[in-house]
C-alpha cells in the first residue's frame, strides 16, 4: 500500500544517510570507499526494494517519493563535502564547483546502486564500493 512504500521509503532514506555519513577521517580514499561500501551494503540487504525504484518505469507517487528522498541525501552530502574538500585538499573555489560535484556523487551513487542490481553481475557491495570509491576520491581531488 501507498502508506507502507512510504513508511518503507523513509527507513531506506534513513539508511542511506546513515551509511553516506560513515564515510569520515582523515584519509580521503578510504572516506570515498567506506562510504560507498556503505550505501551498497544497504541496496544488497534489500534488492528488491531498491529495483522498484529504479525500475524504468516507476509508479508516480514512488518516483516523487525518490525524488524527494535524493534532494535530502543531496542537501546533506553538499553539508559534509564541502568541508571534507577543504580539509583534504584546500579546494578553491568550493561554493561554485559544489553543485556540480554533488550532482557527480548523487550520479554516481545511482550508478553504483544500479550497477549492483544488475542480474548476474560479479561486483558485490564490497567490491564495486571498492572501484566507486577509489574512482571518485580521484575525481573530487582533481576538482
Amino acid at each position: 500500500t501507498l502508506s507502507s512504500s512510504s513508511a518503507a521509503s523513509d527507513v531506506y532514506k534513513r539508511q542511506v544517510l546513515v551509511a553516506l555519513h560513515r564515510a569520515r577521517g582523515d584519509d580521503p580514499q578510504a572516506a570515498f570507499i567506506d562510504g560507498y561500501r556503505a550505501l551498497l551494503t544497504v541496496v544488497a540487504e534489500r534488492p528488491a526494494s531498491w529495483r522498484l525504484v529504479f525500475t524504468a518505469n516507476p509508479d508516480p507517487a514512488v518516483a516523487d517519493r525518490f525524488l524527494r528522498a535524493r534532494q535530502i541525501v543531496s542537501d546533506n552530502a553538499s553539508r559534509w563535502i564541502a568541508p571534507a574538500m577543504t580539509h583534504w585538499w584546500q579546494t578553491q573555489d568550493i561554493e561554485r564547483k559544489l553543485p556540480v560535484l554533488i550532482e557527480l556523487f548523487m550520479s554516481s551513487c545511482e550508478a553504483a546502486v544500479r550497477l549492483l542490481l544488475t542480474p548476474g553481475t560479479e561486483w558485490n557491495a564490497n567490491t564495486l564500493g571498492d572501484f566507486f570509491g577509489r574512482s571518485m576520491c580521484q575525481a573530487f581531488r582533481a576538482a
